[in-house]
């Protein structure tokens, strides 16, 4: 008994180690911290989930409420920043780390989460097909080291669903072959609340995988009827459980432009179904980007294991049909669009590929566990057909896919890898053995076969780990970026005290400086942004998407308009006349922004409203918009274009010849690909960011000064440049500011002020408006307005008045109350089939 508690101990523990060990093992040779200077930081991980850990951080060290934070763009709500990339419960020991290692918390725990999936695999399969057999072990190391995870393992909210999905499948065959729900209900769960976004393909799977189960198993329609009412009430129950983060959530989302989908009209095929098979072969490197292929790869066993299931002579064709149909509506899924657009939740990705492929791998390394464990059952004819064909399949992705990267060396190590197993195999066989096998000293033949192919699988899976996953990015420039910027803005903060004010860099590390460095930004990337802001900054000539909105392409005047005090650049600004000089710190100087308003102006309603629909109605550059609202505002003109005698085309670009002096911008009208060069008084430097979206801040210049750009390789680039009026923005500015709103407190979740109105007027703030804010005039409780569909706006009627904002999370109290009411019942209705329950209960039986 002792021997086969170790021995499942021993499976339990290599699937976990394995992984691990072999990640670590790449870190070491990539000199990954603290084997040397890199970092695992990979796109996202490096400008949105570290800013967002260190301002949890923050919040959690300093007390703060994580309803929302000034920090997150012109403000934020960050209880939905939380249920995105936050939720994962490891993130809350956090709190007992130094800020500056904050990277490697995040590091460790993905590498962890890398051993819980091949844990949990091994657990699924284990208890699914009650074996200890070694070969569990070998399909764990592939789940766990899949090209899934070697794509998206920085994706460290998502790593939660890929262990907790074994789970859950485990849990949702107990329910419908044995009626007992509460490891379902409970696991669904915990993934809602770690991350509802890869929670939504999981749940559609589950749904068809309870199909499946429901008809594959030879279950009565009794049976059948009692699992749909179990399945419906715990899927509901966990989604109860979850509704605390889901209702706010779904709040927060309508207000983005994620909720404007549209549903694909039009049928299309990304790919056919041998080019997404050719996917599993290994050393291919995987898909972050636009295009749409899935990341496959769990083994080149696959291409042979697959087959010998389907040819198996002892499994239920029913089985096999149900099995067969899932994985060709997933591969389905992966190459039709309007399948990839319903799996996705209702939208494309915007990048990152088929996100739900981890559920197709499951599926397949299941089968093939299954196809080994069950192989004596198998006729020899039925395992050689499958063999062949298996090998035909990968003879054709290598002669018919000529997709990018499917190369010679490809396919080789893949044939290389195959002919490893096929060897192995052979050489340990029982039957090959058989006069010898009856001898004693041999007798352990399969097992040592069992552990030799157990290596190979390593080897493999370990290498292609280390050539398509495992990116890394310099950890000392984004350290010492961060400790550079905090110096500079503790100069700020002794200067300007208890006062609100906001801060930018005209170059940005990341879009989320502001909660990186621990100040009141104008810039965020997050899948939560508000849509009304993004439209409101790319009108003005500024950067955003769906996803983001960003200071880049900003004016003086936007500048101003957001509140923004103080700006961070990595080179000397010549412009005295707009940038005041603070300090340096590095590469990194501080200017103090001469033209600045408060966080909230008045204006007179009929003004305001003038104001609002040129911000509504803006399009084009950005030049137009703000000249628009200058003259609104003064009767004056901003920005006008250099005269026909100033500047000429070249063949590449554009030469300018300043006759006065100005501080220019340029609204670019056809942008290269290749890289654009500014060259001035025999030096260049790039222009980064050259695109026709933002407005490209070109520098200021004296009369007689003399300069070009051009794009590199003879790429046409067109562009049209303007001259900013100094005098009219200080008009501009000093109008706006007229009236200020002076802010006497600012707390984590609102701000309060005077404000004088001089007869019907509008306070306008530069703070983003998505209906949690409520508004109190005088202590009366009056309804925030809109303003040009992205900012706060409250009415004033004439008087000094003292307005105080409070930021409540729409959905936060309900949620919580669904969530508590659910936990209740689950506790009522699984709670005596939990273990630990049940011991608790005898506990107390036993004292009474």
């Amino acid at each position: 008994m002792k021997a086969c508690v170790k021995k499942l101990k021993n499976i339990y523990l290599l699937s976990f180690l394995i992984p691990v060990l072999g990640v670590v093992g790449i870190f070491w040779e990539r000199g990954i911290f603290p084997f040397g200077g890199s970092s695992f930081m990979y796109s996202d991980m490096y400008h949105q989930y570290i800013p967002f850990l260190t301002e949890f951080w923050r919040k959690l060290r300093g007390g703060e409420s994580l309803l929302f934070s000034w920090r997150a763009g012109l403000g934020s709500d960050f209880v939905t920043i939380y249920a995105y990339y936050l939720a994962s419960p490891e993130n809350w020991l956090a709190y007992f780390v130094p800020e500056g290692y904050l990277i490697e918390f995040m590091t460790f725990f993905v590498v962890i989460k890398i051993g819980l999936c091949g844990l949990t695999f091994a657990c699924y399969l284990r208890k699914r097909f009650h074996t200890r057999d070694l070969r569990i072990v070998w399909f764990s190391v592939f789940y766990a080291l899949s090209g899934y995870v070697a794509a998206y393992s920085w994706n460290h909210m998502w790593m939660d669903c890929l262990w907790l999905s074994p789970l859950i499948l485990l849990g949702l065959e107990a329910l419908v072959k044995e009626g007992r729900c509460a490891l379902y209900c409970l696991t669904l769960a915990l993934s809602i609340l770690t991350n509802y976004y890869l929670s939504i393909p999981l749940c559609l799977f589950l749904c068809l995988y309870f199909l499946m189960q429901l008809f594959t198993n030879g279950l009565t329609w009794k049976r059948k009827a009692a699992a749909l009412l179990r399945f419906t009430v715990s899927s509901l129950l966990a989604g109860g459980m979850g509704a605390v983060l889901l209702f706010p959530v779904v709040r927060a989302m309508l207000s983005t432009d994620f909720a404007a989908f549209s549903f694909p009209k039009k049928a299309e095929v990304y790919f056919d179904t041998l080019e997404m098979l050719a996917r599993h072969v290994p050393m291919l490197q995987v898909e972050r980007g636009l295009d749409h292929w899935p990341n496959l790869y769990c083994g080149v066993l696959v291409f042979v294991l697959v087959p010998v299931y389907f040819l198996h002579k002892s499994i239920p064709f029913r089985e096999k049909a149900g099995r067969f149909l899932l994985l060709g509506i997933l591969l389905a899924s992966f190459a039709v669009n309007f399948l990839n657009f319903i799996w996705h939740g209702f939208n494309y990705p915007n990048s990152l590929p088929a996100r739900q492929s981890f559920l197709y791998i499951f599926l397949v390394l299941t089968m093939c566990f299954e196809a080994v464990h069950r192989d004596r059952e198998n006729a020899r004819f039925n395992r050689m057909g499958g063999i062949v064909c298996g090998l035909a399949l990968l003879a054709a992705c290598g002669l018919f896919v000529t997709t990018e990267g499917l190369t010679v060396r490809v396919m080789a190590c893949a044939w290389i890898f195959l002919a490893g197993y096929f060897l192995l195999w052979i050489l340990f066989d029982g039957c090959v053995w058989k006069r010898l096998y009856k001898a004693r000293p041999l007798r352990k033949l399969a097992l040592y076969g069992k552990w030799a192919i157990l290596a190979l699988v390593v080897v493999e899976a370990v290498m292609n780990m280390e050539q398509t996953g495992i990116p890394t990015v310099g950890r000392d420039y984004y350290v010492n970026y961060i400790a550079d910027l905090k110096a500079l803005l503790a100069k700020t903060d002794e200067e300007e005290g208890d006062q609100f004010y906001r801060t930018e860099s005209l170059r940005q590390m990341t879009k989320n400086d502001g909660m990186l460095a621990g100040y009141a930004s104008a810039s965020i990337f997050s899948s939560t942004v508000s849509g009304g802001v993004e439209d409101c900054y790319a009108a003005l000539g500024m950067g955003g998407n769906k996803v983001s909105y960003f200071y880049r392409g900003a004016t003086p005047f936007t500048a101003a308009l957001l509140g923004v005090r103080y700006t961070v650049s990595r080179q000397e600004e010549r412009d005295a006349d707009i940038y005041e000089p603070a300090g340096m710190q590095g590469e990194q100087y501080l200017y103090r922004n001469r033209f600045t308003l408060p966080v909230g102006v008045l204006l007179p309603k009929e003004e305001a409203r003038l104001l609002e629909d040129k911000l509504e109605s803006g399009s084009g550059n950005g030049i137009g918009l703000q000249n628009a609202m200058v003259r609104e505002l003064c009767g004056k003109t901003l920005f006008s274009m250099l005269e026909s005698g100033e500047h000429e085309d070249t063949e590449n670009g554009i030469r300018v010849q300043m006759r006065e002096d100005g501080h220019l911008y340029a609204a670019v009208t056809s942008a290269p690909e290749e890289k654009v060069w500014l060259e001035e008084n025999g030096q260049s430097r790039e222009l980064e960011n050259v695109d026709t979206k933002c407005l490209l801040d070109l520098g200021w210049y004296a009369a007689g000064e003399s300069f070009s750009v051009a794009a590199e390789g003879g790429e046409a680039l067109s562009m049209r440049i303007y001259r900013m009026d100094r005098e009219v923005l200080r008009e501009a500015v000093e109008k706006l500011g007229s009236v200020p709103f002076t802010v006497e407190r600012v707390e984590d979740t609102g701000l309060a002020g005077l404000a004088r109105a001089g007869g019907e007027e509008v306070l306008i703030l530069s703070v983003p408006y998505d209906g949690n804010w409520t508004a109190r005039v005088d202590g009366v409780e009056t309804e925030a307005e809109s303003f040009g569909g992205a900012f706060l706006g409250i009415p004033l009627e004439e008087g000094l008045h003292r307005v105080e904002l409070n930021y409540e999370v729409w959905g936060l109290k309900e949620g919580a109350a669904v969530s508590a009411v659910s936990l209740f019942l689950f506790c009522i209705f699984y709670g005596r089939k939990l273990t630990f329950v049940r011991s608790f209960c005898m506990m107390r039986k036993g004292k009474s």
